[in-house]
């Protein structure tokens, strides 16, 4: 009967050890995609202040708002949004100059990214 109790014991602490480490690594996974998240929210909301702010035609401007789009491109885990991230970016590096004076649909676009993903 000792026997028993002590490997009850036994098991009911392995079984304890388990369960907590299969917790602990769901809360740090919750906790790392609610920050890639955040980190996406960050770098896409600066791309839009960024495109109010300055527009496209001032230097330094489309490359500021490229970068963004790709690292905010880098925190997406939705494939079908990256990849619209990955054309606006291809769009903003070697095709500037079609978006000149469409801010306001750039910003939409952005807006509209922000929302999906909402």
């Amino acid at each position: 009967m000792k026997r028993i109790g002590t490997a009850l014991t036994i098991v009911f602490i392995i079984a304890g050890f388990a369960i907590s480490f299969f917790i602990g690594h769901y809360v740090s996974d919750k906790s790392h995609t609610e920050s890639r998240a955040a980190q996406f929210d960050k770098y896409i909301s600066r791309a839009i202040d960024t495109i109010k702010d300055k527009g496209l035609s001032i230097d330094g401007a489309p490359e500021a708002i490229a970068s963004n789009i790709w690292v905010a491109h880098e925190f997406c885990d939705s494939p079908e949004i990256s990849a619209e991230l990955s054309n606006l970016w291809n769009t903003i590096v070697y095709e500037k100059d079609v978006l000149l004076g469409q801010e306001d649909v750039l910003t939409a676009q952005l807006k509209d990214i922000l929302e999906k993903c909402q």
